[in-house]
């Protein structure tokens, strides 16, 4: 936190992480109460980073650019997980090259650099169409590409801070206790020591305090949507 306190925001390395909840085709980045594409366009542009595009291009993009981490290196990065985690990851979903992400030998990830920025979607954290039921699992192990997504952060692009934007991710709901998480729970491995900024409805503190705990997320809360007639 001192490193960003005293760096020129521009030259600060940050990713705006944009849910896949709901999920549906026409629901990219879907966020309660809160239009995420042009959220994280705002957020950037407000802090100085150079972002030329238009809200339908930003989008039409963001499906189709993808950046790949090859799976050797990976694994490099998984062996400094805790040893149970890892055993636990290889239990359920065996060898990360059978992962659905995985193709010729990397993880894809759908994102989006803007200099020192990133947007990224959220990576599935199990199998797509189970995404209902594991949404808000807390006993499901994440599958390799989402935990390579976290890792990718931490060691290759070395982000200095996480903006989730909006109401709301899977990192916060996977396996770990509930409090004073150690290194065996996985929220707390996956955030690592990057610092997240959690923009949440204000209507929905009980999930809000989930973030909060579970990743320690600071909460920044806006107000719903005002209602106007159909």
């Amino acid at each position: 936190m001192v490193y960003i306190t005293k760096t020129p925001i521009p030259k600060q390395k940050l990713t705006l992480i944009l849910s896949t909840y709901p999920g549906r085709p026409w629901q990219m980045a879907h966020a309660v109460g809160l239009d995420a594409i042009a959220s994280a366009q705002a957020i950037l542009e407000d802090l100085g980073y150079n972002i030329e595009t238009k809200e339908e291009s930003f989008e039409r993009l963001l499906t189709h650019k993808t950046m790949s981490w090859d799976i050797a290196s990976y694994k490099t990065a998984l062996s400094e997980v805790p040893l149970s985690l890892q055993e636990e990851l290889h239990s359920v979903w065996g060898a990360p090259e059978n992962d659905l992400l995985a193709v010729n030998g990397s993880f894809n990830f759908t994102s989006l650099s803007f200099g020192n920025a990133l947007v990224a979607l959220q990576p599935e954290r199990g199998i797509k169409q189970n995404r209902d039921g594991e949404y808000h699992d807390i006993s499901r192990t994440p599958c390799h590409s989402y935990v390579a997504f976290y890792l990718w952060l931490q060691k290759v692009m070395k982000v200095d801070a996480i903006i989730h934007v909006g109401a709301h991710g899977t990192l916060e709901w996977l396996p770990g206790k509930a409090v004073a998480l150690s290194d065996n729970c996985w929220p707390e491995v996956l955030a690592g020591n990057m610092p997240i900024i959690y923009p949440f409805i204000i209507n929905d503190p009980g999930e809000a305090a989930q973030a909060k705990r579970r990743i320690g997320a600071v909460t920044l809360g806006h107000i719903p949507p005002p209602l106007k007639k159909s």
